[in-house]
């Protein structure tokens, strides 16, 4: 598969995870009630950078590449503890897990997850990884090039 098609896939990825992730956030902002609100302006602005991210991929800026690695590496780690808690994912996500009771485990999901917490009444601790993230982190960081200038673009510049 070429790096071009390559970077239209992951970026399509990114739009439609965005696209379920940001409405469901946005409703929380309506109603804002403490750390909720914030919880909410924080994924609010997670998934509206996943979008940008997406978009700027498939324009083929030069911010595409770099902001689509930090949105994919943002969803890579899975972390479930009697104390803090995290894992996010937006568009598709496998995870990967393993917890302290050696209970080995996955979990395969098509749409929008974000989720986070300070603590919860869970007595063991799950650790992982969103399969889909580290692959197109991998993907993005090894086969997608950076874009590169066009004539045009140097010709509006004044240099040519």
């Amino acid at each position: 598969m070429s790096p071009s098609r390559l970077r239209q896939i992951i970026a399509w990825i990114q739009i439609a995870g965005a696209a379920w992730g940001a409405p469901a956030t946005y409703t929380f902002l309506t109603h804002p009630s403490g750390e909720l609100g914030l919880l909410a302006a924080a994924f609010s602005l997670f998934f509206t950078l996943i979008g940008l991210a997406g978009i700027l991929l498939l324009r083929n800026h030069r911010w595409g590449v770099p902001l689509s690695l930090i949105v994919q590496g943002m969803q890579v780690p899975v972390l479930l503890s009697p104390g803090a808690s995290y894992y996010a994912n937006a568009g598709l996500g496998l995870r990967l897990t393993a917890d302290t009771a050696w209970n080995l485990g996955f979990y395969a999901h098509l749409g929008t997850q974000p989720h986070y917490s300070w603590e919860s009444d869970r007595t063991t601790t799950t650790v992982g990884i969103n399969l889909v993230a580290a692959v197109l982190l991998y993907l993005l960081a090894t086969r997608v090039e950076e874009p590169v200038p066009s004539l045009e673009a140097h010709a509006s510049d004044g240099a040519a």
